[in-house]
């Protein structure tokens, strides 16, 4: 697990650092942090870096769960993009301890005004969404 977070915070700073040197004024990227809350561990992220162009189709996303699935960022497109938030939308296989993959569904919003964040998880075939708040540092290329 340790491997895999080290590995996991390379390839997001190679993000971040690729994002800024590539993008020009335009590019935002969100760093965010949220709460690492009981039921929620290992199945939300607690940091998300999201590399944003305003008024982009596509949204480059990064976290320790998606690393470990994809084995880098994935290209999103926006549900919502206006003054007010960036709200995002991605789905995932995991795998389980039980030798099941689950597909999660992530729901992820940037409060663009104060830099307050949202990400929800939801498994496919349940009811059960867990949630957890956060905030965003927000970095200009």
């Amino acid at each position: 697990m340790l491997k895999g977070f080290f590995r996991t915070t390379f390839a997001l700073a190679g993000l971040v650092t690729m994002a800024l040197a590539s993008a020009g004024q335009a590019r935002t990227i969100y760093e965010c942090t949220f709460e690492d809350r009981g039921p929620n561990r290992n199945w939300l992220p607690t940091i998300v870096y999201v590399a944003y162009d305003p008024g982009s189709e596509e949204v480059q996303v990064s976290d320790p769960i998606i690393e470990s699935v994809s084995g880098g960022p994935i290209s999103v497109k926006p549900r919502t993009d206006n003054d007010a938030r960036l709200s995002l939308r991605w789905t995932l296989m995991l795998e389980s301890t039980a030798q099941n993959d689950f597909q999660w569904t992530y729901d992820f919003t940037v409060y663009k005004a104060d830099n307050k964040a949202k990400i929800t998880g939801t498994p496919r075939g349940y009811s059960d969404t867990l949630y957890a708040p956060g905030t965003c540092k927000v970095k200009k290329g």
